[in-house]
C-alpha cells in the first residue's frame, strides 16, 4: 500500500511540476548567484529600479541580462517592469527598428514574463532579437521558451523539441552559464517523456 501511495505521490508531484510552464518555471539565474545585478534584482522583490533598467539597456552580458529578469519573475509588477523598460528603450533609441539584439530580447523576456498566456509580442521581440544576433545561444533558447509556452497548452512534446534543437545545436556561441543551462534543462526534460 506504502508503495501505491509513493507512486501516486510522485505521479501528481511530476505532474504539479509541469502545470507550471516553460516561462515561469525555468531558473535562468542558477549560474549568476554571484551577480551584483541579480542580487540587486532580489533585492529589488521583482520590482525593476532605474540601475537595473540601465543594466539590461547597456550591460554586456546577454546571459546576465536574462539572469537578472528571470530574477524578477513573473508576479504583480511583470507588465509595469516591461513597459518601464519598453518607455526606457523608446526613450533613448527613439524608433523600435533602432532597437539592439539585446534591447530585443530583453522585451521579449519581459513582456513573456508579464503575460505568459499571450507570446505574440515577446515571439515578435525575441524573433527580431535572434534577426539581429543569431550566433547566440541565450537567444535562440529564449525565443525557444516563448515558443515552448506557446505549444504549452497544446502539444508537450513540442515543448521538448523547440528547446531541444537548440540544445543540440553546436554552430551557436555557448554564451550562458552551464548552471543556467542546467536549470532550463530540469524543466524542459520533463516533456521529453510526451514525445
Amino acid at each position: 500500500m506504502k508503495k501505491v501511495l509513493l507512486s501516486i505521490s510522485a505521479f501528481f508531484f511530476f505532474i504539479l511540476l509541469k502545470a507550471d510552464s516553460p516561462i515561469t518555471s525555468t531558473d535562468l539565474a542558477k549560474g549568476y548567484q554571484e551577480s551584483k545585478n541579480v542580487i540587486a534584482a532580489k533585492a529589488a522583490n521583482g520590482i525593476i529600479t532605474d540601475e537595473l533598467i540601465q543594466f539590461l539597456a547597456g550591460g554586456v552580458d546577454i546571459a546576465e541580462k536574462m539572469a537578472v529578469i528571470n530574477t524578477l519573475s513573473w508576479g504583480d509588477y511583470a507588465m509595469t517592469n516591461a513597459t518601464k523598460m519598453f518607455d526606457y528603450i523608446s526613450l533613448k533609441r527613439k524608433t523600435e527598428d533602432k532597437f539592439t539584439a539585446s534591447d530585443n530580447l530583453c522585451l521579449a523576456y519581459l513582456y513573456a514574463l508579464a503575460d505568459y498566456h499571450k507570446m505574440a509580442k515577446p515571439k515578435k521581440y525575441a524573433e527580431a532579437a535572434v534577426a539581429k544576433n543569431s550566433k547566440s545561444f541565450t537567444y535562440h533558447i529564449i525565443l525557444a521558451l516563448i515558443k515552448a509556452q506557446d505549444y504549452f497548452e497544446s502539444d508537450w512534446c513540442m515543448v521538448y523539441k523547440v528547446c531541444a534543437e537548440v540544445k543540440a545545436n553546436t554552430a551557436l556561441k555557448q554564451d550562458m552559464a552551464q548552471p543556467s543551462v542546467t536549470g532550463i534543462f530540469e524543466y524542459i526534460d520533463l516533456y521529453k517523456a510526451d514525445c
